[in-house]
């Protein structure tokens, strides 16, 4: 029953979450890095590529697995709501943030 276990997580994809409230706190927790990957899934050529490419390789799927937690802040044109549109706020206003945390050091 373990090895079935085993075996069903490890084919699994990468979870990427999309609250970065609990990423930093999964990441507080767990003394891990917080990757966040800005895309438009629907529109942004470079995005696919490099989903494609290198989130979707093995490598960088076994490093994530032990090292990062991923959020996915996804803002497609086809489907934007009032949900994207505030997301973006909180993810601008939090750049903003760390912008002035590194600037003024």
């Amino acid at each position: 029953m373990k090895t079935l276990l085993f075996i069903l997580v490890a084919v699994l994809p990468l979870q990427w979450g999309t609250d970065f409230e609990s990423a930093k706190k999964t990441a507080r927790d767990k003394h891990e890095l917080i990757l966040v990957n800005f895309s438009g899934s629907d529109w942004c050529a470079p995005c696919i590529q490099t989903r494609k490419e290198y989130f979707e390789s093995e490598a960088f799927e076994k490093f994530a697995a032990d090292n990062l937690v991923l959020v996915n802040a996804d803002f497609p044109r086809k489907r934007r709501t009032s949900y994207h549109r505030s997301k973006l706020k909180r993810m601008k206003r939090w750049l903003t943030n760390i912008t002035k945390k590194v600037t003024s050091r």
